[in-house]
């Protein structure tokens, strides 16, 4: 049987050997190289990601999208590449309306909740993309997992309270209003109860 002998030196005095059998040698440096791929892989991802905040700095939005993209390639389990993807998307749809972009964006807001179950943000924020369009039936469905998760965020009842209250729900706006309040004292809680006739 072969062995593999390894020696190290550190610090110039402390020198360790290390003899390993042929049959382990194949996994022993599978396991040196999976941490180099890891960076290799990070460090391609930043440079995507950079890439796409400066097409979108020098309003080349379609161009930043395809390279958001490139980057959920190379990083699929990774939440803030994907949503960084969907919010390019989002805002395409937002100011051109084409139902592509629609698409891609509700594609990668989902791909984001199952790559982090326990994360808020898909969710609110793809209940955000369809309060822009004033779909508020829709919203309010998505903006669900949110408050689920995270009952006792203000900014979530806040923002639902929104949603009831524009698409003229009043009585449960009311009641999401009072929530947020109850949770916190946020100014905007209170305002949108006064717009309503009724106090905190």
């Amino acid at each position: 049987m072969y062995n593999l002998a390894l020696t190290a030196q550190y610090a110039g005095s402390h020198v360790i050997s290390l003899s390993l059998p042929w049959p382990l040698i194949p996994v022993f440096l599978t396991a040196l190289m999976f941490p180099a791929s890891i960076a290799a892989r990070d460090l391609q991802v930043q440079r995507l990601m950079t890439t796409a905040k400066t097409q979108q700095e020098n309003f080349q939005f379609d161009q930043a999208l395809l390279t958001y993209k490139q980057a959920t390639q190379v990083a699929p389990g990774d939440l803030n590449v994907t949503l960084a993807y969907a919010r390019a998307a989002r805002a395409l749809w937002h100011f051109r309306d084409v139902p592509t972009f629609q698409q891609q964006a509700d594609a990668a807001y989902e791909r984001a909740r199952l790559i982090s179950p326990s994360s808020t943000l898909p969710a609110f924020e793809h209940a955000q993309m369809y309060a822009f369009k004033e779909q508020y039936a829709r919203a309010l469905t998505l903006l669900e997992p949110a408050l689920t998760l995270d009952p006792n965020n203000a900014g979530y009842w806040l923002e639902r309270a929104r949603y009831l209250a524009a698409s003229g729900q009043e009585t449960p706006a009311i009641t999401a209003y009072r929530r947020c309040w109850a949770i916190d004292i946020v100014p905007e809680c209170e305002a949108g109860l006064k717009t309503l006739g009724v106090q905190p």
